[in-house]
């Protein structure tokens, strides 16, 4: 039957009587021809000559443009802007963002890919503020447009750092009133570090409560680009700090650098180096492409941190500005006093600030390295006249008595770093050599150190052999030789001693780090006496044969006041410093029971306690327990 079937349905097909079946077609696609990708001539390559045909990138914060007739300093700051679009005859309009460059001839440069490439730029990172910092209605009046009349023109340089001048007294209580003028100037400078090699960092150190974030906050509404952080991840501030050229405030600074934490290291060396110009931190990146490209991230800005507890290296400290914070008078209303972020006088300051740059920074460029540049006084050393310069140009900018007082300001202050600078044990192993070399020979690193336990008889106090050797290669010397199991041995002579006390400026006064003596230590009615820190370093020094160097005794460190008014707090200091000697942190209940063997009541001790903490000569690094400044 179904063979049948099969056999009517093929006649049926041969006669055509089957209905037609539609059956599927497939579709024909048509290729396109590939887009002939552009080649490149090697015959015709050539190299340009004249810069002036280079392309160049521009920063999007600030910098200079130049022309054939002049140069201009700008600031750049992202806006809205209306943008109209032809299509099909029409046009229409659509608000979109752009940077746009700011110029001191009160002209604009709207950065457009197809207006850069008129004007030969090209963007060298994009700005990462989304609001400016400029008011927009100032900045209209500002530039030379036809219907902003009349003109703005920039506040007077005395008059403006007297405004922003009288923020900072109206806030915040300092030590000393030279500080006042030295934030004011630090601030303004901001709108300027581009032109200086290098821009001083500020360093807060003090007790809680004393007003450093305070100090920070206010000069961030201020500062040019501003920005204030706690807690940051070490790429985010290489990305923000090469985009944004920010004056940049880091708080609690501990947190940031606790070994501890991941990226530490990084910010560590970014601080370190990042107050000169030039200085840059490697990171690999991938490109568009996929590929690995190793970018190198300016990290030069202006830079104030703040810490209350832990260590700060002495490679960082001696690259800052170092101000100690002191609490408010009780009865002084300062210390209520805080600063609202949308009060309008940061924003109108903000303005006269932008617009006093852009006038100004020709003046900056005189004063700095031009025609009238300020020349380095004498008693200054490189590192301090490198960090105070910035500073003195700008007070010379502002007037001439704030430069002579600012001048005298910054001689007394680097005498007072380079004192605490000389209590690193280089100071006092040169003065030991010094005392000690008397023939032309190899001395043993051991020998040395015998020398350091001889004069300061606490074995504990005296570093290592290693360390020796270290601080010995840091000062410059090279010649060394081993020797067995007896260790390392330096060249020494009188001539390379000498050349190692003329250029640490070792005297009398230097590498007096005498730690008191054990008998002092448990004896401790020498405090009462008023003989504690007294050592026979002064007047049994040993003396090698007789070619030894006749050095003139040390004076004695001054002595105590004696306990007729047992409320003193330098006898409290004396008792803390000896204690210390055995820990860094020392117990409160130690230095009130010691203070009680010396006849001191508990109830004057704590009050000197107290006083001393306000000094910021010590402070309280956890509960109950204090540790010296």
């Amino acid at each position: 039957m179904v063979k049948a079937n099969i056999k009517e349905t093929i006649e049926a097909d041969v006669r055509g009587e089957l209905p037609s079946r539609p059956y599927p077609t497939k579709k024909v696609t048509t290729t396109k021809p590939p887009k002939e990708k552009p080649k490149i001539i090697m015959e015709d390559i050539s190299i340009i000559t004249e810069q002036s045909k280079l392309t160049k990138k521009i920063c999007p914060a600030f910098g200079i443009v130049e022309t054939k007739a002049d140069s201009h300093y700008y600031f750049g700051t992202n806006l809205t802007c209306r943008v109209p679009i032809k299509f099909k005859g029409k046009i229409s309009y659509k608000q979109d963002t752009f940077l746009v460059l700011i110029k001191d001839n009160r002209t604009k440069i709207i950065c457009h890919s197809k207006n850069l490439q008129d004007y030969n730029y090209i963007l060298d990172e994009t700005l990462l503020l989304k609001n400016s910092r400029w008011d927009l209605q100032h900045l209209h009046k500002w530039l030379a447009d036809e219907d902003c009349t009349p003109k703005i023109e920039p506040m007077q340089p005395k008059e403006l750092f007297k405004k922003i001048k009288e923020q900072f007294e109206f806030y915040l209580d300092l030590p000393e009133e030279e500080w006042y003028d030295y934030l004011t100037l630090w601030t303004i400078g901001t709108y300027f570090y581009s032109f200086f090699i290098a821009y001083p960092m500020v360093y807060l150190y003090g007790l809680k409560n004393t007003g450093k974030t305070k100090i920070m906050t206010l000069s961030s509404y201020l500062s040019f680009n501003g920005s204030m952080f706690v807690g940051i991840t070490p790429a985010t501030l290489f990305r923000l700090v090469e985009a944004n050229k920010p004056s940049l405030f880091l708080d609690e600074i501990e947190k940031l650098l606790d070994k501890k934490r991941e990226g530490s290291a990084d910010i560590e060396a970014m601080l370190n180096s990042g107050y000169k110009k030039g200085a840059t931190v490697p990171r690999c990146e991938k490109g568009k492409d996929n590929k690995i490209n190793v970018k190198e991230y300016d990290v030069y800005c202006p830079k104030m941190f703040a810490h209350v507890q832990g260590k700060v290296s002495r490679t960082l400290i001696s690259r800052c500005i170092r101000i100690v914070m002191q609490r408010a008078n009780p009865n002084d209303k300062r210390g209520e006093r805080w600063m609202e972020e949308h009060n309008p006088i940061w924003q109108k300051l903000r303005n006269e600030l932008y617009i006093f740059a852009l006038e100004y920074w020709n003046n900056v460029l005189f004063y700095y390295e031009g025609t009238k540049e300020i020349k380095k006084e004498v008693d200054i050393d490189n590192r301090d006249w490198e960090l105070w310069k910035p500073i003195l140009v700008m007070a010379k900018i502002v007037d001439n008595d704030l430069y002579l007082k600012m001048n005298s300001f910054a001689k007394s202050m680097t005498t007072e770093y380079q004192k605490d600078e000389k209590e690193g044990w280089e100071y006092t192993i040169v003065k030991v050599l010094k005392e000690n070399v008397d023939i032309e020979r190899y001395y043993f690193v051991s020998e040395i150190r015998d020398w350091l336990i001889n004069e300061y008889e606490n074995i504990e106090e005296v570093p290592k052999n290693r360390s020796i050797g270290w601080e010995l290669k840091r000062m410059g010397l090279t010649d060394r030789k081993r020797e067995g199991n007896k260790g390392h041995k330096w060249f020494l002579n009188d001539k390379i001693v000498d050349n190692l006390v003329l250029k640490l400026g070792v005297t009398e006064e230097t590498a007096s780090r005498v730690p008191l003596k054990e008998e002092v230590v448990s004896d401790v009615s020498a405090i009462n006496r008023g003989t504690i820190g007294k050592s026979n370093f002064y007047n049994n020094r040993k003396k090698k044969g007789n070619n030894s160097i006749n050095t003139p005794l040390l004076t004695p460190p001054t002595e105590l006041t004696p306990l007729t008014t047992p409320t003193t707090p330098k006898n409290i200091m004396a008792i803390i410093t000896h204690l210390s000697h055995k820990q860094d942190i020392v117990p409160i209940e130690n230095i009130l029971k010691t203070a009680l063997e010396a006849h001191i009541s508990e109830e004057k001790a704590e009050e000197a306690i107290e006083h001393l903490k306000r000094e910021g000569l010590i402070y309280e690094p956890r509960c109950g327990f204090l540790q010296k400044l």
